[in-house]
């Protein structure tokens, strides 16, 4: 294989990153690899990769991996997964650098942080995965390739994250040799259709469920927010007789009430939200204080 480029680096942290390095070295190209670790926790999986297989892999405060993308004068592909960076335009006019994202959604819709929790809370019938390239704009480069997802009432965010990984590196490994070699093509994004730019801080009405709403904006916004034990968004709330509550468990009860109904049951600790024949059961109430 002719490889366009004199090296390659990854930019990133998580499981998707773990196998497209892996699918690299599977293909054994010949040119150097550099891993730059954006999210440490305390065993690092990309780490633990880099030293199996000598790898370089650099783990410095992201001004210090800026600088050092910034400093390249060899031809370089860079693939950004699983980091949260805005990358700066030092780095995006370095033309020796050609750099590609991944982000979990179809772009332009949903740009930014936390894009499967949107497209559930929103209710959009399909949402999917992007690889693009980077420019000045976030999450708005040129598109190499999407895969859609068709979106229905199984998925919380944690589901639905998983299964856009997958897709994810799969398409990872359609697009890859093409993109060693300098041939693969790319297309604008549609500007007209460019969503709202979601920020970290930013959080589904504000994290707190309306019990005015009907039942599926409620179900929309509570697998919004599931992310299991890893609580991305934090924890949902309820406002219950002016008092803010979280709770322990919520159960999705496909059969409900005939009539709109809402059962605050104290001494079982629970909340009955039941509205057009479908009920939700919100178990072991929390009363969050100030």
């Amino acid at each position: 294989m002719n490889l366009n480029y004199e090296q390659v680096m990854v930019m990133g942290s998580g499981s998707l990153a773990s196998n497209c390095i892996l699918h690299l070295l599977q293909m054994h190209i010949t040119i150097p690899m550099t891993i730059y670790e954006t999210n440490i926790t305390n065993i690092s999986t990309l780490e633990s990769l880099a030293a199996s297989n000598g790898i370089k892999y650099i783990d410095v405060p992201k001004e210090e991996i800026f600088l050092d993308l910034a400093a390249i004068r060899k031809s370089t592909l860079i693939f950004v997964i699983g980091c949260y960076y805005i990358i700066p335009a030092e780095v995006i006019g370095n033309r020796c650098l050609s750099i590609i994202n991944y982000h979990n959604s179809l772009l332009p819709k949903h740009p930014g942080r936390n894009a499967e929790a949107w497209a559930i809370y929103e209710q959009d019938s399909t949402t999917g995965i992007t690889w693009h390239y980077v420019d000045e704009r976030i999450d708005a480069g040129e598109i190499i390739i999407q895969r859609e997802i068709q979106l229905d009432d199984s998925f919380s965010s944690l589901s639905l994250l998983r299964l856009q990984n997958q897709i994810a590196f799969d398409t990872f490994k359609l697009i890859i040799n093409d993109l060693l070699i300098g041939g693969i093509s790319s297309y604008k994004q549609n500007e007209e259709l460019r969503g709202k730019l979601h920020l970290s801080k930013d959080i589904p009405n504000g994290g707190f469920l309306e019990i005015s709403w009907d039942i599926h904006k409620i179900k929309a916004f509570l697998r919004a927010m599931d992310y299991g034990a890893l609580r991305r968004m934090g924890q949902p709330k309820v406002i219950i007789n002016n008092v803010k509550h979280t709770w322990d468990k919520t159960v999705f009860l496909n059969q409900g009430k005939n009539r709109d109904e809402l059962i605050v049951n104290e001494d079982e600790n629970y909340l009955l939200i039941s509205k057009d024949g479908e009920s939700i059961k919100l178990i072991g109430l929390n009363q969050e204080m100030e």
